[in-house]
């Protein structure tokens, strides 16, 4: 299925106000993005496929490759791979499935720059964890699986 520019730039905007929101992102998040964008865009009728920059013990970065063959992460939507790899310095992209993502996001130390806790604008504690997923959830409205 081809993805209309228009709704490549309606996915972008959301990304712009999860990327925006979201603090630390791309310094540990992208895997826990991923996983969660997948199903996203899946409940949208958007397939894709999760890529992993790296290793599955040393991750670089995680990506989707959306079925017209532009990459997405949370910056953004990229209309080739070659931005990617030169921009974080891998030279291949390895398909994953979701269940090896969920065993990853569970046993690989990430980042921790992006798992902090902070107080919301009502004083509750929150986690920067459940925040991407919350946003996630209000920008595609979503529930996870």
């Amino acid at each position: 299925m081809e993805i209309s520019n228009t709704q490549k730039w309606l996915i972008n905007q959301k990304l712009n106000r999860i990327r925006i929101s979201v603090k630390n992102i791309n310094l540990g998040g992208c895997g826990l993005f991923a996983y969660h964008m997948y199903d996203a865009l899946k409940s949208r009728g958007i397939k894709s496929e999760i890529l992993l920059l790296g290793s599955t013990e040393n991750p670089i970065h995680i990506i989707l490759e959306l079925e017209d063959g532009s990459y997405l992460d949370s910056r953004g939507i990229r209309n080739t791979k070659e931005e990617l790899l030169k921009e974080f310095g891998s030279n291949s992209l390895i398909a994953i499935s979701k269940i090896e993502l969920g065993r990853m996001l569970n046993e690989v130390k990430w980042n921790k720059a992006f798992d902090y806790w902070f107080t919301d604008n009502n004083f509750n504690p929150k986690s920067n964890r459940e925040y991407l997923i919350e946003m996630i959830k209000r920008e595609f409205n979503y529930e996870p699986i």
